[in-house]
């Protein structure tokens, strides 16, 4: 598992906004080698209930949208750079995670350190 599936799997506040549609990137315990693009409504009954999101930076940004619809994601963009050039230090593999921790941040007060937790 990956460090952006663990997070994902564990940002609750996160899954329980999913609205799965095609192309939605899933990973599941079940079944470990599915991840990728996928049609949901064509997975087993078993994957679907063990399928964990992983939601692209798209999918992130939208989350923020609707949270905050007075601004653009233009401004959530500038915000990102400024709280990743004055936040906390942090190592990420990839670009979505950065999102996902700024989101977590954002809407949550919340930062990961192998579990997602209230910023101090």
């Amino acid at each position: 598992m990956t460090n952006y599936q663990l997070m994902c799997s564990k940002a609750t506040e996160i899954q329980e906004r999913w609205e799965p549609k095609h192309g939605d990137r899933i990973s599941s315990a079940l079944y470990p080698p599915l991840l990728g693009l996928t049609d949901y409504s064509d997975l087993p009954e078993d994957v679907k209930n063990a399928a964990i999101w992983l939601p692209c930076i798209e999918d992130l940004v939208e989350i923020l949208k609707k949270a905050c619809p007075n601004f653009t994601e233009y401004y959530f963009m500038a915000e990102c750079v400024a709280w990743v050039d004055d936040g906390p230090p942090f190592e990420c593999d990839c670009l979505a995670e950065v999102w996902l921790r700024f989101v977590m941040h954002k809407l949550y007060n919340k930062t990961f350190n192998g579990e997602w937790e209230i910023a101090k």
